[in-house]
């Protein structure tokens, strides 16, 4: 299954009858911390499903802007936010949510208790950064560039038989016969 097809489904069970989900994903929550390489990280591989599957995200990390992105830029389609130091990480979120339109199809993705409540008194939905995270790291497991499996599927292991465990018995005292 798709990381799209995944997620779709769990986003829209948050907003039934929406047809489009705006989904706004707290970095630090995603990634860790949120700075430096693995938010940058964080922030190619939400961009490289945006791109694969047509998703869009918006994403907030707290601190100052990465070194190419604006707050409020685009990074090869996916929407960059950043809390400065000064302003609280919840109030970054709730006005991102008011500039929506309607928070009743949006969908928060965090793991901040805080945030959470702030999001659901709002009226917007919250998904679990854990939930999104399997998700997430599933779509990126075992695939390669052209969406291929890099690996190859290990084979079930084959049942033995008792006569394979007497064959075995019987080569072994053959070579011990020979020494």
């Amino acid at each position: 299954m798709s990381f799209l097809s995944t997620i779709t489904s769990r986003l829209q069970s948050f907003c039934p009858g929406k047809s489009q989900t705006y989904t706004i994903i707290d970095g630090p929550s995603l990634s860790g911390n949120g700075r430096g390489a693995r938010g940058e990280q964080t922030l190619k591989r939400l961009a490289d499903i945006t791109e694969r599957e047509g998703m869009k995200f918006s994403v907030v990390f707290s601190g100052s802007p990465f070194r190419d992105i604006k707050n409020g830029g685009k990074y090869r389609g996916v929407t960059v936010h950043f809390s400065s130091e000064q302003d609280d990480f919840t109030a970054t979120v709730e006005k991102i949510l008011r500039r929506s339109g309607s928070t009743s199809s949006a969908v928060v993705v965090t793991s901040d208790k805080d945030l959470e409540r702030a999001v659901l008194a709002a009226g917007a939905s919250v998904m679990r950064a854990s939930t999104f995270r399997k998700a997430f790291d599933d779509s990126q497991q075992g695939k390669s560039r052209n969406g291929s499996r890099s690996r190859p599927r290990r084979r079930p292991a084959r049942r033995k038989n008792k006569d394979d465990d007497a064959d075995g018995r019987e080569a072994i005292m053959a070579e011990i016969d020979l020494v």
